[in-house]
Order: structure tokens, then C-alpha cells, then sequence
């Protein structure tokens, strides 16, 4: 059985139905993939492009993991200064993503993940170092300097560094 307090996240940070995700979608007049769609067929997009494509979707979903991951290892409870955050960052990277991975974080909020499940997902979706340092240098930016999210943080790159 879930948590209230971990329904009551998933509810908060997740709620959007297909109609609302293509609303907020199509708010981004200017994201990135709108442009590339606009200007090239899908069939002779070029490698770089389809490469930048999957890099910043690798990015989002990642930022997104250890966001969570940092903001339930601080004090157990995701607050709702940490929760706006997470809206924020989530509606930021909503370009990069499908409807189906933007659920798909909904089940990451449920497990509320530890240091062990970050880097097991890094693993399985064989995200490259670039990915990883960027997603880092992206929260690190988020958190400012929060000396406690600094020393999760910390914990997350040296178990990262080991497991390489």
C-alpha cells in the first residue's frame, strides 16, 4: 500500500491528463524538438539532431530522478517548496518528453528512490557521463547552495564514481 503522503506527491507533481500534457505541450511554441519538427521531415532529421534529441530527454528524466531521490534523503518528506521545484523542472523539460516517460515518473515519486535505485537507473539506461554531469550541474543550479541537498548530493557522485 502507498504512503498518503506518496499519493498525495504523485497527485500533486503528476497531475495530468493526456489533454493538459498536449495543452502544455503546444504552449511551447519555440522548444527545441518544435523547431526541428517544423524545419526538417522527421525522415531526414539529421543524426545530430535526433542525437541532441535523446541527450536532453536523458537530461530531463535524470534531473528529475535525483531531484526526487535529494529532496526525500534531506529530511524523508518532500515539502511544498521541494514539490514546486519539481513542478517547475518537470514542466521544463515536458518538451523532451513523451506523455508515457512523463508518467513513468509518476512510479519513481511511489518508490521515492534511494541512492541504490539512482544508480541502477542510470545503469539500465545506459546513460553516458555527459549525461549524468550535466543533470548534476542542472540541480546544482536549483539547489543554490543548500549545504544539506550539497551533502546528498555529494553521497549520489562519490557511489557514481565507484560504480563506474
Amino acid at each position: 500500500m502507498i504512503p498518503s503522503t506518496s499519493r498525495m506527491q504523485i497527485d500533486f507533481i503528476m497531475s495530468v491528463n493526456p489533454s493538459e500534457y498536449n495543452k502544455m505541450k503546444s504552449q511551447m511554441l519555440f522548444s527545441f524538438r518544435d523547431r526541428i519538427m517544423k524545419t526538417r521531415n522527421a525522415n531526414t532529421e539529421s543524426v545530430h539532431d535526433q542525437w541532441k534529441i535523446q541527450h536532453l530527454n536523458h537530461v530531463s528524466k535524470l534531473s528529475l530522478v535525483i531531484l526526487i531521490y535529494l529532496f526525500n534523503q534531506d529530511d524523508g518528506v518532500i515539502s511544498k517548496k521541494e514539490k514546486r521545484i519539481i513542478k517547475k523542472v518537470t514542466r521544463k523539460s515536458i518538451q523532451y518528453l513523451t506523455y508515457e516517460e512523463y508518467m513513468s515518473m509518476s512510479d519513481v515519486i511511489e518508490k521515492l528512490p534511494d541512492v541504490d535505485f539512482v544508480i541502477s537507473y542510470i545503469n539500465d539506461h545506459k546513460m553516458k557521463e555527459k549525461t549524468v554531469k550535466e543533470s548534476i550541474s542542472d540541480i546544482i543550479v536549483l539547489i543554490k547552495d543548500d549545504e544539506v541537498y550539497n551533502n546528498v548530493l555529494s553521497i549520489l557522485e562519490t557511489k557514481y564514481i565507484a560504480n563506474i
